[in-house]
């Protein structure tokens, strides 16, 4: 595990969404690219959403990878914020 946590903080500190589809295809061979532009997510603090690939791991249950551009100045508890409340809207829009 701790090989996997070294390779993402890899990815995460020099980002480029090549090296984050080539993690996921390294962990799953049911990771499937897939480009699709998720602007809904765009704000002040987060842009180029994208989705940038799945895993389908049956019929009704799947992870979506998605990627989000932001502010350099966005780092920790704040970033963390921004994202748990784009998850909470995406959340109650699927429920509705």
């Amino acid at each position: 595990m701790s090989d996997d946590r070294d390779v993402l903080e890899k990815i995460v500190n020099d980002f480029s969404v090549g090296a984050f589809v080539g993690f996921f295809r390294n962990k799953s061979t049911k990771f499937g690219e897939r480009k699709e532009a998720f602007n809904q997510y765009n704000d002040e603090n987060f842009k180029k959403g994208e989705k940038i690939g799945e895993i389908i791991f049956a019929e009704a249950e799947q992870l979506a990878v998605f990627c989000l551009s932001g502010e350099p100045s966005i780092i920790g508890t704040k970033w963390q914020e921004g994202s748990i409340r784009k998850r909470k809207k995406d959340f109650k829009r699927k429920a509705i």
